[in-house]
C-alpha cells in the first residue's frame, strides 16, 4: 500500500496541478507544499480563518470525513460558498481520495 495518492488540484488562476499527497496531511498542507499562494491557510490550519477554502467535487464527498461544528461555523463566513466547499485544514488525505479533484476558492 502506498503512502500516497495522486490528486488533481485547480489553483486560483485555473491551472491543473498533478500531485502526489501524503496520507495523514491535512489537504491544507499538502496544497501549500505545491502551489505558493497568497493568503491560503493563513491561521496554519486551526479552523480559524477560512483561507484554505476549497471546493470538493459533489462525486467524491463520500471519501473524505464529514463536517465539524467549527468548520461550518467558519465556512459560513467565507465567500463563494457552495455545497461543495470545505475547508482545507479539516480534511486529511486518505486513500479513498486518489484521483480526487480539488479546486481552491479564489483569495478573499
Amino acid at each position: 500500500m502506498s503512502d500516497t495518492v495522486t490528486l488533481h488540484l485547480i489553483d486560483r488562476k485555473g491551472q491543473k496541478h498533478t500531485i502526489d499527497a501524503e496520507i495523514g496531511k491535512t489537504l491544507k498542507d499538502v496544497i501549500l507544499k505545491e502551489i505558493q499562494m497568497d493568503h491560503f491557510g493563513d491561521c496554519g490550519g486551526c479552523c480559524a480563518c477560512a483561507t484554505c477554502h476549497v471546493y470538493i467535487e459533489s462525486t467524491s464527498k463520500w471519501a473524505i470525513n464529514d463536517f465539524t461544528e467549527d468548520e461550518k461555523d467558519m465556512i459560513e463566513m467565507a465567500e463563494g460558498v457552495t455545497d461543495e466547499s470545505r475547508l482545507g485544514c479539516q480534511i486529511q488525505v486518505n486513500p479513498e481520495m486518489d484521483g480526487m479533484t480539488i479546486t481552491v476558492a479564489q483569495d478573499l
